[in-house]
């Protein structure tokens, strides 16, 4: 499904979300609330959920009701953050969400919007070891899943990457360089993003 049905559909549950209150918060400074604030993504991703067995959301790509719902609910609070997301890279994004069993994914995205808007009242460890557990599994995920983690690694913003642990990085990487053409190269725009491990090992393809 394209990005931009998505955003439409998403706009209409958008408006009447608890995610609104959470607008109003940062807008008049009253105290930030995490627990508000997991129960506004778990919320949205019950609605998101009900909207795609509904038929209100089509289900294209492979899509279900729960990965529409994870998409719904993050897609939904980076629009109230003006957080700006291309449909591949929110994908990316929810990667090591959607290896993970589908009650452990809710609540740990819930954490992840926590521990990025307030670090300091988040969950990161718990967090941190369900995300690096989640990606250790992706040599044998759906290949999908594997190509949407790795592009990751181009992304510096992606919240997440903070928490990979060495082992985690290193697959990540390896798994990057595996869909690489065989002779190793790569547009220039793409190897600007990479930092500088993963362009020595590219480079190594190359000799």
């Amino acid at each position: 499904m394209k990005y931009q049905k998505f955003k439409i559909l998403i706009k209409g549950f958008f408006r009447n979300s608890i995610l609104i209150r959470d607008l109003f918060r940062k807008l008049f400074g009253l105290r930030y609330n995490v627990e508000h604030t997991r129960e506004s993504i778990r919320s949205s991703y019950k609605k998101h959920v009900l909207a795609a067995q509904k038929g209100e959301i089509p289900l294209n790509g492979g899509m279900t009701p729960h990965t529409t719902g994870l998409y719904g609910a993050l897609a939904s609070r980076y629009m109230a953050a003006d957080i700006p997301r291309s449909e591949f890279l929110l994908f990316s994004e929810l990667s090591p969400f959607l290896l993970m069993k589908e009650s452990d994914a809710v609540e740990a995205l819930a954490e992840y919007v926590v521990c990025q808007e307030n670090p300091e009242e988040g969950k990161v460890a718990w967090l941190s070891k369900l995300v690096n557990d989640a990606l250790r599994t992706i040599k044998d995920a759906d290949p999908n899943y594997n190509a949407m983690a790795t592009q990751v690694l181009l992304h510096r913003d992606i919240y997440w990457r903070n928490f990979l642990e060495k082992d985690v990085n290193e697959l990540l990487e390896n798994e990057f360089l595996k869909m690489l053409p065989q002779n190793g190269e790569i547009a220039p725009e793409v190897y600007a993003l990479m930092e500088a491990g993963l362009r020595a090992k590219v480079d190594s393809l190359k000799s």
